[in-house]
């Protein structure tokens, strides 16, 4: 028994009492049997009348709370509705049914997926399970599926109730959100927009919150940096790690302008690279304070463009005007010393004319005369500075030169150079003399900078290099072909303070002195180099020797599309000749035909490959292939002979060459030749070699 119907029990109790002392009083005088049968009735009465008394109050309240019910229900903003453990409608209020895009009676009975998207199925089905599994509420996110294929969102919130017969229902409040997710998808899609644009655009972005925490930093701070975002992100204070001491001043004034919500004018600072590639590398800022439409500072948008490459150039162009002025003042007196020196030179001779040969100062006017030598040597040298000298530029093979030169230079010295360079480098357009001179004063450069009882190595090498767009060696340097030849000694080094310094005319760390230290040696071959479009670049560290790479400019022949000659009289075995050389084609032909040879010829490689390949399909097979080693531009010897061997395995080769003392030349078996024949050579020795193999 309830607390309450313990109460209504009590109440009802009282009331009988009440009701036996009003009729007592009435009945005194009656007779006991009459009064208690009335006494009964009236009981009763009284208890009926009470009783209809609470039906009709309780009809009311019944009546009230119906209409409430229905009122909530039924007329309710949300949609209600009422399912069962299987999924089917029991129930559903008339918001409810419009959010479905039904009538309430199409609802019922029905299955509750019917109506919701196939993508989101799982997502009703988990909800749905979860719910009757536990009993705790539950609520999801889904799209509903409406006869007029329009896309509802609605949000569920669903309880456990119990019906009548205590059977376990689920009742949901079903919200349309169709807006509201609308309103996240446009938002969505305008964060993505942004993010979007924000992440490639080319230079360095981000924004820093009011307390310099970064809200946004995009991808393009890793190939500037070398830090990625997260790293910035993690540790606001890694930016102002990377500033160059030199620049943190002004950068902490332009911050903390930033941070009074002040507009700030661009400016340029330093920063240092994660990997140390670029030592130091130069960032233009630019930034602007961010507010909401409240005018409340939402912190500081910044975009940093790396412009090292144009702080270079800028330098460069500096530079060669500095270089320019100079060279033009240093013409002028080399000008003047020579007229000064030729009077000083006379006055000599004429003294010498006057003075024995055994008088002690004859031995000084020669001494005189010596240094009159070494100083008109010196005004070569800046008017060679001054104007690049004349120059008559022609095409030539580098090797030979490059080889002729170290050898000379370094003779006496004790030290000797390792020499690396392909036959197959690009020919040059310079002036052969000038050409010597670069390469003597980058030999004598690294001889000083060594001595033979230190035992450092001088290495030479040179190598075909075809530079891209924006490959950040050199700002002068144009995308295109280049023949780049490398100077690496093992010697003392340069201290990164004088790099910038060391091809200025007239700075040395030498000794001074009339035989060196003078600072010229450098200066020249600079001032040479650039005149050929080419450039000078140089890695060094104290201690560790230094290199120094010279690019010029590569004269890349195009490919001859030349067609075989094709010896269609001579009856004897067939040999095919590749050489470049007209001239020793033709002669070597005229020879060789003469000897009862069938001789076929090429101009270059492809050629050469194309022709052996006809010759085997025709069943017609060259007996023997005489190569020459080096093709400018194209395939020599080493290339066409490798091609071969995939056509046919026994091919009989011989390789001609220049280079004697090439590898090719003296272990020719290792790459597949029988024989090999250097030039220039006589007629009879080749054809000597050619009997012994067919």
């Amino acid at each position: 028994m309830t607390q309450k119907d313990k109460i209504d029990d009590q109440a009802g109790e009282d009331l009988r009492r009440r009701v036996e002392d009003k009729i007592k009083a009435l009945t005194n005088h009656q007779d006991k049997e009459t009064a208690q049968l009335l006494y009964e009735l009236r009981v009763h009465q009284i208890e009926l009348e009470m009783q209809n008394k609470e039906l009709r109050r309780a009809q009311h309240e019944l009546e009230a709370s119906r209409a409430r019910y229905f009122d909530l229900y039924y007329l309710a903003p949300v949609g209600y509705c009422t399912i069962d453990k299987q999924g089917v409608f029991l129930d559903a209020n008339l918001p409810a049914a419009t959010q479905f895009g039904v009538s309430r009676g199409a609802l019922v009975k029905q299955s509750f997926s019917r109506f919701i998207f196939p993508e989101d199925q799982d997502i009703s089905s988990t909800h749905h399970n979860q719910l009757f599994a536990t009993g705790t509420p539950q609520s999801c996110e889904l799209r509903i599926l409406r006869p007029d294929a329009a896309t509802a969102w609605a949000r569920l919130e669903a309880n456990l109730s119990h019906s009548a017969d205590g059977t376990p229902v689920c009742r949901i409040v079903i919200s349309d959100i169709t807006a509201r997710k609308q309103m996240e998808q446009a938002l969505h899609q305008s964060e993505e927009k942004y993010r979007t644009v924000a992440d490639f655009t080319y230079d360095w972005e981000y924004w820093l919150g009011p307390n310099g925490d970064f809200l946004y930093c995009s991808p393009s701070c890793q190939r500037i940096t070398g830090h990625s975002a997260a790293a910035f992100q993690k540790d606001p204070a890694l930016l102002r790690a990377l500033v160059h001491p030199d620049n943190l001043a002004a950068f902490d004034l332009h911050r903390q302008s930033a941070q009074d919500q002040k507009i700030s004018q661009e400016f340029e600072f330093r920063i240092i690279r994660a990997d140390g590639s670029i030592r130091w590398i130069w960032i233009s800022h630019t930034c602007q304070p961010v507010y909401d439409d409240k005018g409340q500072f939402l912190g500081t948008r910044a975009s940093n463009r790396d412009v090292t490459e144009r702080k270079r150039l800028e330098a460069e162009v500096a530079k060669d005007r500095n270089l320019a002025a100079l060279g033009t003042l240093a013409g002028g007196i080399a000008h003047d010393f020579n007229n000064l020196f030729q009077g000083i030179l006379g006055n000599i001779s004429l003294a010498k004319m006057h003075t024995e040969e055994s008088s002690k100062a004859f031995a000084f006017l020669e001494k005189a005369e010596h240094g009159y030598g070494l100083a008109t040597k010196l005004t070569g040298q800046l008017t060679a500075f001054a104007t690049g000298s004349d120059s008559l530029l022609t095409n030539i093979q580098p090797s030979p030169h490059i080889r002729k030169e170290a050898t000379t230079s370094l003779n006496g010295s004790g030290l000797v150079a390792e020499l690396d360079m392909p036959e197959t480098l690009w020919p040059i357009n310079v002036d052969p003399s000038q050409f010597h001179e670069v390469i003597k004063q980058m030999v004598l450069n690294a001889k000083d900078a060594m001595t033979a009882e230190s035992g450092g190595k001088l290495k030479i090498m040179a190598a075909n290099e075809t530079l891209a767009q924006n490959h950040g060696i050199h700002p002068t340097l144009a995308p295109g072909n280049y023949l780049r030849i490398t100077f690496q000694d093992q010697g003392c080094g340069i201290c990164r303070e004088h790099l910038p310094r060391i091809f200025d005319p007239y700075f040395s760390t030498k000794e001074r002195g009339c035989q060196k230290g003078m600072g010229l040696g450098l200066a020249l071959c600079d001032t040479i180099i650039k005149k050929y479009g080419g450039a000078i670049t140089v890695q060094s560290e104290l201690g560790r020797g230094s290199t120094f790479h010279i690019y010029i400019p590569a004269v890349v022949p195009v490919a001859k599309k030349t067609e075989t000659t094709k010896d269609q009289e001579a009856k004897g075995p067939r040999i095919l000749l590749m050489d470049d050389d007209i001239s020793v084609v033709q002669v070597t032909t005229k020879f060789l035909q003469l000897s009862d040879y069938r001789i076929d010829s090429t101009l270059d490689g492809d050629a050469a490959i194309v022709a052996y390949e006809e010759a085997q399909t025709e069943g017609a097979p060259y007996a023997l292939v005489i190569l020459d080693l080096t093709i400018p531009g194209g395939m020599g010897g080493k290339e066409v002979i490798a091609k071969l061997k995939e056509i046919n395995p026994e091919v009989k080769a011989i390789v001609s060459s220049g280079y004697a003392d090439d590898d090719t030349m003296t272990d020719f078996a290792a790459y597949g030749f029988i024989a090999a024949c250097a030039k220039p050579y006589l007629l009879s020795e080749m054809k000597a070699i050619i009997q012994r193999f067919v």
